[in-house]
């Protein structure tokens, strides 16, 4: 062990501390050169983390719903919240389900529809996510919300509903009132409630859109009510029992109506005309009723407690109830005194009553009107179709007319009676003698009002019965000079009628070697020598009026009774060396002539006697023989003498 003395142990603690100190110094600047070091490499690593073409990512489901051109064009930040480049740097194509790749502007026909959206940076290497995209339409039609309005208290009846326009898609929809607020004001000089509707207009998608206005009611003012005007055939304005525009009761009295016409039938239907219940002219007011003193719908009507008529899109009446009396705090009554007449008019005097109550008293006014119903409508009936029957015995027809099934629309009965060429019924249908033709036949409505009603068919009366077609069975023809017989149809006809006469005869052969058109029918029909000694089938036809016909057959005989001349050649002297055939002498001594019209048709039969030696020297007779067609008779003989002489004998 060594010792050492305090001076050198001081010197030894002195040094450490030396040592320390420099240890200490060489720490912290080794800890933050270290630090120094570690932060480089940690904002080194988030600087690398932090790359944008790394970990792009795409919202996994977008909607997209069309604007209101009915379109809609995607963009990258629709899939991508952070953009870390430009937009214009990313390439976007989109894919429909069965992975065609389509336009990137959407439009109708994609609604309801899911695409496949990828979205890729081309300077990334291609970096690329996918989304779905599903195309929606989501805007509502566009409602036109009225104004705040103050208006008298019998035009809210007649409010209508706003108007509103459909979007591009053009969709139907529906305008509703969707809420009423009403407000009572008691005892207010001028106003009986304050109202606030809300009214929703909506699509069949179910996009839907509202709105709101205040309407202000004017207390009923008595001094300025219109009554209805009289309605009566003295003033030209009586009503007709017939009028769709109006709802008549059991006893034929209208119930009140709102408009007194009908007017564009067929293109949606207005009401026009004089009203039949009491109103107020208010400038404000555009489809209430007609007011006289604007000329124009102005009119608040104060509908009374039972409704009144008014008139439907399609033309048909039907009742408003009256619900304008609850905010108007009044009522509106009436009563009707039918007055006996008969029953082409009915007369009713109805009396008006207007009772308004506030603050606790009650004001009223009332006035008469008379009506007068008239039935000036025939009856109404569906005419027979034309018809046609066929002729009896005598040409003509005995024919069962139809009824017809008529209908008073004011129920004053009726009588039916039928017009026809040769009489008059007076009755619903029955039996008429007709003619043949076309027999026009009127049906005749009256009602127990003299209104008349009529249409008209034709009934035609047709000949179908064939005539009675009788003819020859068997005659005989003539071949003329010509050698050609014309015959014409009216040569076959023994006795033909028919009961409502004949027109004409046509004839035709069955075949023939004369004239090939005679296998038609026609006037008249040849016959030719080529038909002599033969029967010809002739075809004989009757056309009677009503263009009916019937044939019978007719065997024609053709003779030839004209007597043929036959002259032969004459008797000839030759040379026994001068050639000749003796089986066909005709060929140098010529053949016999017959003179007649079927010359061609002749039978000739030569008979030939030689008596010639056998040096050629001799005499040959030529006998000919003209017969009948059938051989059996000889019509007429004459015979050739033919001299076979030696002109130049031998001399030894």
């Amino acid at each position: 062990m060594r010792i050492l003395n305090s001076t050198t142990a001081n010197d030894l603690t002195s040094g450490s501390r030396e040592l320390k100190k420099i240890m200490a110094n060489n720490y912290h600047r080794v800890m933050q050169k270290f630090a120094m070091l570690l932060l480089l490499c940690t904002f080194g690593t988030t600087l690398m983390s932090q790359n944008p073409c790394d970990g792009m990512k795409c919202n996994s489901f977008v909607n997209l719903s069309l604007d209101e051109n009915c379109s809609a064009y995607i963009t990258p930040g629709m899939f991508i919240e952070n953009l870390e480049f430009p937009p214009d740097d990313y390439v976007l194509e989109a894919y429909d389900a069965h992975g065609n790749q389509v336009d990137l502007l959407f439009g109708i026909e994609d609604i309801d529809q899911t695409f496949e959206v990828k979205v890729f940076l081309p300077q990334c290497n291609n970096n690329s996510c996918w989304s779905y995209l599903t195309v929606e339409y989501k805007l509502p039609p566009s409602i036109e919300c009225p104004d705040d309005l103050t208006i008298s208290c019998g035009g809210f009846d007649v409010l209508g509903l706003p108007s509103a326009t459909a979007t591009c898609l053009g969709l139907d929809f529906e305008v509703t009132l969707h809420n009423e607020v009403r407000n009572r004001l008691d005892c207010d000089s001028l106003l009986t409630h304050t109202i606030i509707r809300t009214y929703r207009v909506a699509d069949i998608l179910g996009n839907e859109d509202f709105c709101t206005h205040q309407i202000s009611l004017e207390r009923v003012d008595l001094s300025n009510i219109m009554f209805p005007e009289n309605r009566s055939v003295s003033t030209g304005n009586a009503i007709s029992c017939a009028d769709p525009a109006y709802i008549f009761g059991e006893n034929g009295v209208p119930v009140p109506w709102l408009y007194s016409s009908i007017i564009g039938y067929g293109s949606g239907f207005t009401g026009s005309g004089s009203s039949g219940v009491p109103f107020i002219c208010d400038m404000d007011i555009t489809d209430g009723v007609f007011c006289p003193l604007t000329g124009s719908g102005t009119g608040a009507p104060l509908i009374p407690m039972g409704g009144a008529t008014d008139i439907s899109f399609e033309g048909f009446p039907f009742i408003v109830p009256g619900e304008v009396n609850q905010v108007c705090n009044s009522v509106v009554l009436y009563t009707d005194v039918v007055i006996p007449t008969t029953g082409c008019i009915t007369k009713v005097m109805r009396t008006w009553e207007v009772r308004e109550w506030w603050c606790n008293g009650e004001n009223e006014r009332s006035q008469t009107q008379l009506i007068e119903v008239i039935d000036d409508e025939a009856p109404t009936f569906v005419c027979p179709q034309d018809f046609t029957v066929s002729t009896n015995d005598y040409c003509a027809a005995m024919v069962e007319l139809p009824p017809v099934f008529p209908t008073d629309g004011c129920g004053n009965g009726y009588q039916v009676a039928i017009d026809f060429p040769k009489g008059y019924l007076n009755s619903n249908g029955g039996y008429a003698d007709l003619d043949v033709g076309p027999n026009p036949v009127e049906y005749i409505v009256n009602d127990n009002c003299y209104n008349s009603s009529s249409c008209r068919i034709n009934v035609t009366v047709r000949d179908n019965t064939e005539p009675v077609t009788i003819c020859e069975q068997t005659t005989v023809v003539s071949i003329s000079q010509s050698g050609t017989t014309t015959v014409f149809a009216e040569s076959f006809d023994d006795g033909t009628w028919d009961e409502c006469g004949l027109d004409y005869f046509a004839v035709r052969r069955m075949d023939t070697l004369c004239v090939a058109a005679d296998t038609l029918f026609d006037e008249s029909i040849s016959f030719c020598c080529v038909d002599v000694g033969s029967e010809v089938m002739v075809v004989f036809r009757a056309y009677d009026l009503g263009g009916n016909y019937n044939d019978c057959m007719v065997t024609v005989e053709v003779q030839d009774k004209d007597i043929p001349l036959m002259v032969c050649p004459d008797d000839v002297t030759i040379d026994c060396r001068e050639p000749y055939d003796l089986d066909n002498l005709g060929l140098v001594f010529g053949e016999p002539e017959i003179f007649d019209n079927c010359a061609a048709q002749q039978v000739v039969v030569e008979i030939v006697s030689a008596d010639v030696n056998q040096c050629g020297i001799g005499d040959i007779v030529r006998e000919f023989e003209l017969r009948s067609l059938d051989s059996i008779y000889i019509l007429s003989k004459c015979k050739q003498r033919i001299d076979v002489e030696n002109f130049t004998p031998f001399i030894a």
